[in-house]
């Protein structure tokens, strides 16, 4: 597991907690998702819309499971505390609330600081995550937590920008907890993707591109639309534009209209780099 740049806890507009959220870092292990523990749990459920998705199946069998593969602690520990106002480090001694899922008997993850702001901190990456409290009300919600993780009553997915519990990272949270509004908020936000599929794949442009893939000038990575700004709709017949990022050299990366990616089949258009002219001459 690698640390989370930050661990808060997401609260209602009650001030009663129902998540917490581990700010991803620029690594590997926190760009390559959750798959394992998603499988751990069964989820997600991707014919499912909203937080029933990421929801760990309630049987028997993914309990015990769970059970197996998760760690909870409260003890006191001595710890760093960073002072953001102050900018100092001052060496504490306190009790400390752990939870750990997915390597049982890993140790914890680095060393035990944090910062003055948020009492927590923690770690993740595929298959695992552990989240440590440093405050009464963190204790009190990783307790609540490791309940809830027993009881099936838990999901985890990895957050960004459009997603209604934040900035890009893992969210551990308590669906039962969860106010109907962000409920109501993950599920459009999940329509609101099935729509802008279904315009993606009605442009058609997967089918033309298909087309070219045995000429490796026309190969990609990613191609991935989002709804087109009202800025964009005038370039474009298509409500969505497309992120392309190529595999060739000879064709630029960023965001283009349908019609931009039709032109780059035809050998022109934004898509396809200028090519530099012969400019060399023989000196006399």
């Amino acid at each position: 597991m690698r640390r989370a740049q930050s661990v808060k806890l997401i609260k209602d507009e009650n001030g009663n907690a129902y998540a917490v959220h581990l700010e991803a870092d620029h690594c590997a292990e926190h760009e390559w998702g959750i798959e394992r523990i998603h499988m751990f749990l069964e989820a997600p459920v991707t014919e499912q819309d909203g937080i029933g998705r990421y929801t760990m199946a309630a049987d028997d069998y993914t309990k015990e499971r769970v059970r197996r593969l998760t760690v909870a602690s409260s003890k006191i520990e001595t710890y760093y505390e960073w002072n953001t106002d102050t900018h100092r480090v001052s060496k504490v001694k306190g009790t400390v609330a752990r939870l750990r899922f997915g390597y049982p008997d890993e140790k914890p993850s680095g060393k035990s600081d944090i910062r003055s702001d948020t009492k927590m901190n923690g770690a993740f990456d595929s298959g695992g995550f552990e989240v440590a409290g440093f405050s009464d009300e963190s204790r009190a919600f990783i307790k609540q937590l490791h309940a809830a993780l027993l009881a099936g009553d838990f999901a985890a997915h990895m957050g960004g920008r459009a997603t209604p519990f934040g900035g890009g990272g893992l969210n551990l949270s308590i669906p039962s907890l969860i106010p109907e509004a962000v409920k109501d908020d993950v599920l459009n936000a999940h329509l609101d993707h099935k729509r802008l599929m279904e315009a993606a794949k009605a442009t058609g442009i997967y089918e033309i591109l298909d087309t070219v893939k045995d000429r490796g000038e026309f190969g990609y990575f990613a191609l991935s639309p989002r709804w087109a700004f009202d800025d964009e709709k005038t370039a474009t017949d298509h409500p969505v534009m497309f992120w392309l990022n190529p595999s060739s050299n000879t064709a630029n990366y960023g965001w283009f209209t349908v019609e931009d990616l039709v032109s780059w089949t035809k050998g022109a258009g934004p898509v396809l780099k200028e090519k530099l002219e012969n400019t060399n001459t023989m000196k006399m």
